[in-house]
């Protein structure tokens, strides 16, 4: 039940809460489009849209909250949002309600579900990313009102969290011992996407990324799933805010891995549906998150192994284009430390478009993770001599990743020595058996399989 207080400042917003109050929980979900046909992420599934909900219960706290009193917050860190992923038919969706807007990925909408066996739309809910799907029906969808699409938007964007400032994001990168040769581990956790800056003894200092599979593309991932190194307490920066990018940090029965929560995030300041706003909340709650903001925030920041850039895609876009996240997210640059402009290099730039990232020709590129696990590129930076490119790729994934156009791309522009985390031909430790890949500056400065020792995260490759 949704409990509502007397309001001073917009009783509408009460009363619309209210509008939605049932006696299950579950049966009315606020959210916004992530994925739908047309996108990469889910052009195997003919028609396919994932919604991402939170119920209008949980939500109404702390909209309640921010209503009446914005300089309050919304109560990050101590947030109870129970969210759901909500895949299902576009064309069924948008054919049966006809105010749904596929394409307007920053309108939030109401939809209520029933258990299946009426006459809605069938749909598959995932309360856990990394469980089963529960089956529903969506039996209406309704556009919010303007008055609660205002304080979602702040929601979705975190407006009350301050951008983080170049010495923030400076001091975060400067508590890793910066190392005078290290090297990238590109690990394989199927389809998804985790790597980081190894020292000597192939331990992380800093992640780039901490992704894992979704549910769709859990074959993929290793088995048993990894256990990860935080012995030198290394800080995550997220690329940008896409579930295969941050889900390692989830644990099984929908809770969360204490150790990747509780440490330092760096993260671009994006829109974020309900699930992401979860990991938000629960980084802010045990760790430190710090928001890296377009508007507000630096081009770049150096730190002693490399350089962390913007990318450069445009956020101005209305209604939001599906590689929006992609293309303005965060990039990494790793080098020797020191180092200088024209410095060799290995460049992580995630899920980013080439065209996107910043700085290419600033550094000689000796080593390269693809960018979107191998996903079509008409352009790609050039090799500095027969260095290595590694593909962060699931077997099977539904993408055909890598492409073969993508292939073709890569290697015209120098790139012979490939690499893919789904070549699973060495052994880990007893129970693993991976295809994670070793980029190095220098060539032949570790010997492999390189194994970390107190984790699962050996470099094979």
């Amino acid at each position: 039940m949704i409990a509502t207080r007397p309001r001073a400042s917009n009783p509408a917003v009460g009363e619309w809460l209210r509008t939605y109050d049932s006696r299950d929980p579950s049966r009315h979900l606020l959210g916004i489009v992530e994925y739908l046909q047309g996108d990469e992420h889910t052009a195997h599934l003919e028609g396919s849209i994932w919604i991402d909900t939170a119920t209008v219960a949980s939500m109404a706290g702390p909209l309640l909250r921010y209503d009446d009193d914005a300089s309050l917050g919304f109560g990050w860190g101590r947030l109870q949002l129970e969210t759901s992923l909500v895949v299902g038919d576009a064309r069924d969706l948008a054919g049966r309600f006809k105010n749904f807007a596929l394409d307007d990925r920053r309108q939030w909408w109401v939809l209520t579900v029933e258990p299946p066996g009426g006459n809605g739309s069938p749909v598959a809910t995932y309360p856990d990313l990394l469980g089963d799907a529960v089956d529903r029906e969506v039996v209406a969808i309704d556009r919010v009102p303007p008055s609660i699409q205002r304080l979602l938007e702040a929601f979705a964007e975190a407006s009350d969290i301050d951008d983080a400032t170049a010495h923030d994001i400076d001091t975060a990168m400067s508590k890793p011992l910066a190392q005078t040769n290290p090297t990238v581990g590109v690990y394989d956790v199927g389809q998804g996407n985790c790597n980081a800056i190894c020292d000597a003894a192939g331990h992380p200092v800093v992640y780039f990324d901490f992704g894992r599979p979704l549910n769709f593309n859990k074959r993929s991932e290793p088995s048993p799933w990894l256990t990860f190194c935080y012995t030198n307490d290394p800080p995550v920066v997220l690329s940008h805010w896409d579930f295969d990018h941050w889900l390692a940090a989830r644990a099984p029965a929908n809770t969360w891995l204490s150790a990747a929560v509780s440490r330092t995030w760096i993260a671009p300041r994006q829109y974020m549906s309900p699930n992401h706003s979860r990991l938000l909340n629960e980084v802010v709650a045990n760790g430190k998150m710090l928001l890296w903001s377009h508007a507000a925030g630096p081009a770049h920041v150096d730190f002693g192994n490399g350089r962390l850039a913007l990318c450069g895609g445009s956020l101005a876009a209305r209604p939001l284009a599906p590689n929006l996240r992609n293309d303005t997210g965060i990039a990494m640059y790793v080098m020797a430390d020191p180092w200088q402009a024209g410095d060799d290099a290995i460049l992580l730039p995630a899920d980013a478009d080439f065209h996107h990232v910043p700085w290419q020709a600033t550094f000689s590129l000796v080593g390269l993770a693809a960018t979107h696990h191998g996903a079509t590129v008409s352009a790609a930076p050039a090799a500095a001599g027969a260095r290595k490119l590694a593909y962060s790729v699931g077997n099977p994934n539904r993408y055909s990743h890598p492409t073969s156009i993508a292939q073709a791309v890569y290697l015209a522009q120098g790139w012979v020595n490939s690499y893919e985390t789904r070549s699973r031909a060495s052994t880990c430790h007893a129970a693993h058996t991976l295809g994670s890949v070793l980029l190095e500056l220098v060539p032949g400065t570790a010997s492999l399989p390189r194994r970390c020792g107190t984790c699962s995260l050996c470099l094979l490759q």
